[in-house]
């Protein structure tokens, strides 16, 4: 758990075996979520029967998902708890690049209305937004999936975008927005392409996930886990010119500033992660886990 360490090895202790062992067997348990990694050539096993002098390798396979629903893994690029002490302004991307997140105005971390974890992110509907720096992780070409955890304490407001600046009709072409409206619908907008809305947020003063993916040029927006909107017109190309994410920042002609809170906010990049209506999940997501296994023959 100490980042991205160079090559390095795990040895074990001497163990004595029975009298005339044939087998040895590992299973190891492996959190990787930055990125592919090629069995046998990035993560070896090896066994030896004279005390570390000579080893044999073993040969890993790959045993599956310990639990294939935990939501942080290669194709998370921006994954934040909002967790920390009340009134706490440090937001920690846990995804595996752990992009640095900077906060404006008073927003900070708030511990008694969370959804999970120790606390969420407060907004007070003026001036408090969390921008991210430009990154190609936040440009999005294919599939992919924006999805949160939004408590609303009043309509017109947005929930995040790839915005630079205060204004929409200044922004880029391609930029994005997700927002609730003055109506209470949500909306998923990319500026000079087209928008995907709901039929309504469902009221205020209570939790509300929140989720917009694309799949192969089509679009769906999900309220709650209820697929509320389906259409091609956030379009199949790129979105977000500006490389940024920006959570909470007004865009003076559609909307107000976030106006309450949010917990979980996950961007996912290569994607559609749920494709028809879900579950929202119960619990803080994590990182993926699997097991890999193998044994090689030390009979002689």
């Amino acid at each position: 758990t100490a980042g991205a360490p160079g090559p390095m090895t795990l040895q074990s202790n001497v163990f004595t075996a029975q009298a005339d062992p044939e087998t040895v067997r590992i299973i190891l348990d492996e959190e990787s979520y930055a990125g592919a990694t090629t069995l046998n050539t990035d993560i070896k096993a090896y066994a030896s029967r004279d005390n570390g002098t000579t080893f044999t390798q073993i040969q890993l396979a790959d045993q599956g998902q310990i639990n294939y629903l935990a939501g942080i893994d290669q194709y998370t690029t921006l994954m934040l708890h909002m967790d920390g002490s009340n009134d706490g302004t440090t937001f920690t991307d846990s995804s595996a690049t752990g992009h640095t997140m900077s906060p404006s105005g008073n927003v900070h971390t708030d511990t008694a209305i969370k959804k999970f974890g120790t606390a969420s992110a407060q907004f007070d509907g003026t001036t408090d937004y969390i921008t991210s720096a430009a990154s190609t992780e936040f440009s999005f070409t294919g599939d992919f999936t924006i999805d949160c955890w939004c408590y609303f304490s009043a309509i017109n407001t947005t929930i995040a975008g790839s915005l630079s600046n205060w204004d929409w009709n200044s922004a880029t072409t391609n930029d994005w927005i997700l927002l609730v409206d003055g109506g209470g619908n949500v909306t998923f907008n990319v500026k000079g392409v087209g928008a995907l809305s709901s039929a309504g947020h469902g009221g205020l003063s209570a939790w509300k996930h929140i989720a917009i993916e694309r799949a192969s040029g089509t679009s769906k927006l999900y309220v709650d886990g209820a697929l509320t909107a389906t259409g091609t017109g956030p379009g199949s190309g790129t979105i977000s010119a500006n490389n940024i994410v920006t959570l909470g920042r007004a865009a003076t002609n559609l909307t107000g500033a976030y106006n309450g809170y949010i917990d979980e906010f996950r961007i996912s990049k290569g994607i559609a992660r749920y494709g028809a209506a879900f579950t929202p999940a119960g619990t803080p997501y994590e990182h993926s886990r699997r097991l890999l296994s193998g044994s090689v023959d030390i009979s002689g």
